[in-house]
């Protein structure tokens, strides 16, 4: 196959990934356009041009890198956040202290964090303890007394 018609073909695959995302054709579009280039070079330096049976072999063993090497980068752990004013619920709370706005009694109290009132459960404390939030669920935060 000419160098050319393996290219087309790659940016064929490239534009089909529009239509059917899911990273696998981009990749492969990827390796059919390397493999073009790299025929093109090739008959460039003046080697012996290569049969189907080559071209085939190495365009899967490209593919197959390929698109191992996409997942590897598509599968990239989160980033932490630079910030925590984010948006990310009271998750985001987990590990700061604060103090005790209401004793709590009976498990149930209340804390304050910035303009906010949480409800919290945790061990009966006085009011003004200093706690760590160690959990969260929804809008209720979990605490346990803060070592000095």
């Amino acid at each position: 196959m000419p160098p050319w018609l393996w290219i087309v073909v790659g940016i064929a695959l490239a534009i089909a990934e529009i239509f059917a995302p899911g990273t696998l054709l981009l990749w492969t579009g990827v390796a059919a356009v390397v493999l073009g280039f790299g025929l093109a070079a090739a008959d460039l330096a003046g080697l012996a041009p290569w049969g189907w049976q080559p071209q085939l072999l190495a365009f899967i063993l490209l593919a197959i890198a390929s698109v191992l090497l996409g997942l590897k980068l598509r599968h990239k752990p989160p980033e932490a956040l630079a910030t925590r004013d984010v948006n990310i619920g009271s998750a985001r709370l987990v590990g700061q202290r604060a103090r005790l706005e209401t004793a709590i009694t009976d498990g149930r109290g209340s804390l304050r964090i910035g303009d906010t009132l949480w409800q919290v459960t945790g061990p009966d404390l006085p009011t003004g303890t200093n706690v760590r939030i160690s959990a969260s669920d929804g809008i209720v935060l979990t605490v346990e007394p803060a070592p000095p």
